[in-house]
C-alpha cells in the first residue's frame, strides 16, 4: 500500500509488512492485468493436484484459479494508491488505468486518528467514474484507540461520496504493542467498521508480519484476507485463513496512468463484480463535478512549475470543494451502510491452500 503519513514509524512494507476495501475484493491467485504493487504479473503458480480439485465445490473453481490461469480465465488485476503516487502533485489518470486492463482500485483514506489523504476524495471519485470497482483503506496505528480510528475512517469515506466502496484495514506495524494488544485492537476496528457501515472489511497484511506480530485466532477467518507477498509463485497464507481473497504481488509496478510506481494485485473476477457491481457509480451531479475537476487539473498541470521550483506536493494536490462534497450525498452515503450482496462471502471464502512457507515482503516501503 502506501508509505505511512508519519515516517518515524517505519516505512510501508518492510520485511515484516502488512495489510491494507468497502467491502472486499476477493479470492485466490490472480492473473492477467496486474493491480497493486507488483513488478508486472506474478510468476506461474503450481497447478492444483487432482485431489485438491476434486475436493473443491464446483461453484468455487472459477474463483480459485491460479496466476497461471490468468488471461480470460476469471481473474482480474487492480491497484492500490496513496499520496505517494502523486509526485509533485501530479494526477492519476484512472481512465488510462482502466484501459490498461485494471478493474479495481483501492485508495488510502486515513491513517491513525487524524490523518486524511488529501487525494482520497478526488482519487476515489475518478476511479469509480472511470469504471473501476473502488475501495478505501485505513493505515492502522495500534498505539491509539481502534474505535476512534474506525470512526475517523468511516467518516472520511462517507465524505468522498463514492458509491458502495470496499473497505480495508491495512495492518502492517505494531507501534511497539504486543501480540495480544494487536489482536484485540484489530478485532475492535473491524467490528466497529462493520457495525457502522454494514459492510464486512477486508484485512490487509503480510504473512511474516502476521505470524511474528499478531498470530490471529479463528475469529479473523471471517474477514477476507488481502495478502501482501512478493517474489513468490504462490503467497503464504497465514493461519487462521485457509486461503486469500486478494494477492498483492508487487509494489513497484509501472501502471499506465499512474505517475509513480504502484502496488498491483490479482483477484477473482466474480468476487470483485459481486462486491462492487458495474452499476455502482457516482450520482450524475458528482460525475459532472469530477469532470469539471479533471478539466481544471489538466489546465493547471500545463502551468505547473518544473521540479525543484519549491512547490510542495501537498500544496499542489487537487482540492475538492465543499460543493463537490455534497454532489453525491444521500444515496452515496446511504450506500456506505448497505451490506454486501448475498452470496458474496461464498465467493470471498473460495480459497486455495498455500504450498510454500515463505515469509517477508522484500523491497516494499509504505
Amino acid at each position: 500500500m502506501n508509505t505511512p503519513a508519519h515516517p518515524p514509524h517505519r516505512a510501508r512494507r518492510s520485511a515484516a509488512v502488512v495489510l491494507s476495501v468497502g467491502a472486499s475484493l476477493v479470492g485466490a491467485t490472480l492473473a492477467t492485468s496486474g493491480p497493486a504493487s507488483a513488478a508486472q504479473a506474478p510468476a506461474q503458480a503450481p497447478a492444483q493436484t487432482a485431489a485438491q480439485a476434486a475436493a473443491q465445490p464446483a461453484a468455487q473453481k472459477t474463483a480459485t484459479r491460479t496466476a497461471a490461469d490468468a488471461p480470460g480465465r476469471g481473474t482480474v488485476r487492480g491497484i492500490d494508491v496513496s499520496g505517494h503516487q502523486h509526485p509533485r502533485g501530479r494526477a492519476i489518470n484512472f481512465a488510462k488505468v482502466r484501459k490498461a486492463g485494471y478493474t479495481y482500485a483501492f485508495v488510502k483514506a486515513t491513517e491513525g486518528r487524524g490523518f486524511v489523504n488529501t487525494y482520497a476524495t478526488i482519487d476515489g471519485r475518478r476511479s469509480q467514474n472511470a469504471g473501476l470497482a473502488t475501495g478505501f483503506y485505513h493505515f492502522a496505528r495500534p498505539g491509539t484507540s481502534a474505535v476512534a480510528q474506525a470512526r475517523h475512517f468511516v467518516k472520511q469515506v462517507r465524505r468522498t461520496g463514492v458509491d458502495k466502496p470496499m473497505l480495508v484495514l491495512d495492518l502492517e506495524t505494531t507501534d511497539g504493542r504486543s501480540r495480544s494488544h494487536l489482536r484485540r485492537w484489530s478485532k475492535r476496528w473491524l467490528q466497529t467498521v462493520e457495525r457502522l457501515t454494514g459492510t464486512r472489511p477486508i484485512l490487509y497484511t503480510g504473512p511474516g508480519f502476521w505470524k511474528g506480530s499478531v498470530r490471529g485466532s479463528t475469529p479473523f477467518a471471517k474477514y477476507p484476507l488481502w495478502v501482501a507477498h512478493y517474489e513468490t509463485r504462490r503467497p503464504t497464507v497465514p493461519a487462521p485463513w485457509r486461503g486469500y481473497t486478494i494477492w498483492q504481488h508487487s509494489s513497484t509496478a509501472k501502471v499506465p496512468g499512474v505517475p509513480g510506481r504502484a502496488d498491483v494485485n490479482v483477484a477473482p473476477r466474480r468476487a470483485v463484480e459481486r462486491l462492487a457491481p458495474p452499476t455502482s457509480r457516482l450520482s450524475r451531479a458528482a460525475r459532472a463535478a469530477a469532470a469539471t475537476r479533471a478539466a481544471a487539473d489538466t489546465s493547471r498541470s500545463a502551468e505547473r512549475p518544473a521540479a525543484g521550483a519549491g512547490t510542495s506536493a501537498a500544496k499542489e494536490a487537487p482540492k475538492v470543494t465543499d460543493a463537490e462534497l455534497q454532489d453525491a450525498p444521500t444515496e452515496a452515503k446511504k450506500s456506505a451502510k448497505a451490506p454486501l450482496p448475498r452470496g458474496l462471502l461464498d465467493a470471498l471464502t473460495s480459497h486455495t491452500k498455500s504450498g510454500k512457507k515463505l515469509t517477508g515482503i522484500p523491497g516494499h516501503t509504505r
